[in-house]
């Protein structure tokens, strides 16, 4: 930088003010605060909206649907679901027995 025998004062005094707005800052965060990227604000939901969530899917709503309905997440309307103590269907919905169609082979 500027030493003894420079002319370029005007660097050291820059610099110099540099120091003083560092030092009166203050400290630096670790770490900037970060934004919920995935979603946005997360959904408190009421309890009568719950109580509509079990009893769309008690009526056989699917989990996707009502994933859909409410803006949420699959597995947070599984994990509403679960806190009210509803047992989960399997995936895939009904399906066929094995004897169903089975009188067609002759």
């Amino acid at each position: 930088m500027a030493g003894t025998y420079s002319n370029r004062t005007d660097i050291l005094e820059e610099f110099a003010e540099l120091l003083k707005r560092i030092e009166l800052s203050g400290p630096r965060r670790s770490k900037p605060e970060r934004m919920r990227t995935s979603g946005g604000p997360k959904k408190l939901l009421t309890p009568e909206e719950t109580a509509q969530i079990v009893a769309k899917y008690e009526a056989g709503a699917s989990m996707a649907q009502l994933k859909v309905e409410h803006h949420m997440a699959k597995r947070t309307v599984a994990k509403v679901l679960r806190e009210a103590g509803v047992v989960i269907r399997s995936r895939g919905g009904q399906r066929r027995s094995s004897t169903v169609g089975q009188d067609r082979k002759g």
